[in-house]
């Protein structure tokens, strides 16, 4: 079902045992990745970890995925865009309904630390996040790559 040289996967009301990393793990080139409903297993905790694990190269373009735990690793979140990602990808997190709002607004303000909020217009040039709430309200985030990475004059300037 699954090979190395799979590009895209796309998933909806999986019947299977299979998870998340399980995928991951076989397929290494993938460079998109849907979860359209909740049948998949994914591992809230460690779901960006399998990522980072697995993926070989810099080609990933597009992660669709639901998850039923609020926290994850945000800054390995920001390497893992940095390191194994094209430089538009396209990353949409949405979450089950029954996480409260609160908590639910309260873990995307901390993303909101690593990655720049905008309002919704055009993500075409730059690496991008969608979080979606599960209920009706949506929050997207970019990755400045230019200010991500600081370049050796700046760091120059920084020790001076």
């Amino acid at each position: 079902m699954f090979s190395p040289t799979t590009k895209v996967i796309s998933t909806e009301k999986l019947e299977s045992e299979v998870t998340f990393s399980d995928i991951i793990e076989k397929v290494p080139n993938i460079e998109v990745f849907e979860i359209k409903d909740c049948t998949l297993k994914v591992n809230g905790e460690t779901w960006i970890k399998d990522l980072m694990k697995f993926k070989n190269v810099k080609n990933f373009r597009k992660l669709c995925i639901l998850l039923d735990t609020i926290e994850f690793d945000i800054e390995l979140l920001k390497e893992f865009i940095l390191t194994k990602c094209v430089h538009n990808v396209l990353i949409e997190i949405s979450y089950q309904p029954s996480i409260p709002k609160t908590v639910f607004h309260s873990f995307v303000d901390k993303i909101g630390k690593i990655f720049f909020e905008k309002q919704y217009t055009s993500f075409r040039h730059e690496p991008h996040i969608k979080i979606y709430d599960g209920r009706s309200s949506s929050r997207y985030f970019i990755l400045d790559i230019e200010k991500s990475a600081p370049t050796k004059a700046t760091r120059k300037r920084k020790l001076e």
